[in-house]
């Protein structure tokens, strides 16, 4: 991904961090971007969906909820 501020290429990112959902917290590994000229945060799609689905697979796990893969007509 490229810096919308300066146009370069940036490098993406690792980061524990604590996401909220239904009013809970789970640890994650944030992905993003990081421009090194000017130290802005940015996500694609592809980090935010990755983020996202971190988060709802934590929640699947500590309530023991099936995960989406389970209601395929492969597992029925």
């Amino acid at each position: 991904m490229k810096s919308p501020i300066t146009g370069k290429a940036m490098k993406m990112v690792e980061e524990r961090r604590s996401f909220s959902f239904c009013k809970e917290d789970f640890e994650i590994w944030h992905h993003y971007y990081r421009c090194e000229d000017s130290g802005e945060a940015f996500e694609d799609e592809q980090c935010l969906q990755l983020n996202l689905i971190q988060v709802h697979n934590l929640y699947r796990e500590k309530y023991n909820l099936p995960f989406a893969e389970v209601f395929t007509s492969e597992g029925l």
